[in-house]
């Protein structure tokens, strides 16, 4: 019996050390742009398990940046409705910057509710 043990608790200490680090690596999504698909912030915050890794588009005003270094974030792109949704994503998918009162069109995919908010990972940005 202890060695049952023995074993199970090195394997939690290996699966601590090696599996719970929060990884630093920028996702990789391949969809073909036909897939992007116009989700109502209504069904995102109802059934956000129905979109997530899902390909969708979204649109609205730029409201505030936030940067890593590596990573932008787009805190509070504000549709016409005042409703708001955060896009992470990497400056290279952008021509230019981006800069607070940009109206842009995003093709992400869905990650979930954060705080309330709906947020995703951007594979494309277009500046209007």
């Amino acid at each position: 019996m202890k060695k049952i043990s023995l074993i199970i608790c090195v394997g939690l200490i290996f699966i601590f050390l090696f599996g719970c680090g929060k990884s630093n690596q920028i996702p990789s999504y391949d969809f073909d742009e036909s897939e992007y698909k116009y989700v109502p912030y209504e069904d995102l915050v109802r059934n956000p398990d129905d979109y997530i890794d899902k390909p969708i588009q979204t649109s609205g005003t730029v409201r505030f940046i936030i940067s890593d270094g590596e990573q932008y974030s787009v805190r509070g792109l504000r549709n016409g409705n005042g409703d708001e949704f955060d896009i992470l994503y990497e400056p290279g998918i952008v021509s230019g910057r981006l800069i607070e009162g940009d109206f842009v069109f995003v093709n992400c995919v869905f990650l979930g509710i954060d705080s309330g908010c709906p947020y995703g990972w951007a594979t494309k940005i277009d500046v209007i």
